[in-house]
């Protein structure tokens, strides 16, 4: 098969489309298959089977790559949004801490003002876990969450309710292990993939495998076979 022929022949897109996932482009895989026909130059059946093999291989490792790089930059982008949410909030928390320590006015900090002050996330949270009406005083109830607020800035909150969650198996050795086992075993085959096309050419080349030509045998057609009476007379005398 020619370059020619082998490019017209990736034109329906048949090959790529049974191997894309939503989100990756048919045509890069169709140029992966194209280079490697005009790298190795294959002919029949049986060379154009290991080439599209190499491609799938190479086409797998593409993609597990991808989607390794994209998900280690999300965790990236994740976390470094995640810092800045936990100073916003941290912040907020800085401004009630100082306006309860340097307030004389009675009743400033109500569970109703809480919301606009700290917002809604951690106004639920003092009016969850440190109710008013737990507490017999305003002054008792604004030192317990004085102690609260205290406990958050020692712990600095290790996840948001409205970010999403890290990937945290991405940092695990056992996922590693997993990441270098899946690219050997596929470098393995894509290797026994090479070996064989090299075999099928080297048989090729020798002559193993191809038919071997046809035999003429028009000549043979214009000797005429003697006639049972000409053998005969011959064996008379």
């Amino acid at each position: 098969m020619s370059k020619s022929e082998n490019k017209n022949a990736l034109k329906h897109g048949a090959f790529s489309q049974a191997l894309i996932l939503p989100g990756e482009d048919p045509n890069d895989l169709q140029e992966l298959l194209t280079a490697l026909r005009d790298e190795w130059n294959p002919e029949g059946p049986s060379e154009n089977d290991k080439i599209e093999s190499i491609a799938i291989c190479m086409w797998r490792k593409r993609r597990f790559r991808t989607y390794l790089r994209n998900s280690l930059a999300k965790n990236v982008r994740i976390e470094a949004a995640l810092e800045q949410h936990r100073n916003r909030r941290f912040d907020t928390l800085l401004d009630l801490w100082e306006e309860i320590e340097e307030s004389d006015l009675p009743g400033s900090v109500t569970e109703e003002s809480l919301t606009e002050k700290v917002g809604p996330f951690w106004a639920d949270q003092f009016k969850t876990r440190r109710p008013r009406k737990n507490y017999d005083s305003d002054e008792a109830w604004l030192k317990a969450i004085c102690e609260f607020m205290a406990a958050i800035q020692d712990q600095r909150f290790t996840k948001s309710d409205d970010l999403p969650p890290l990937d945290e198996e991405l940092s695990t050795e056992e996922f590693a292990n997993r990441e270098q086992d899946f690219e050997e075993r596929i470098d393995a085959k894509i290797d026994r993939d090479i070996k064989q096309l090299g075999q099928i050419k080297t048989m090729k080349a020798i002559g193993i495998g191809r038919r071997p030509p046809a035999v003429d045998v028009g000549p043979l057609k214009q000797i005429e076979a003697p006639s049972i009476q000409a053998v005969d007379e011959t064996n008379t005398t």
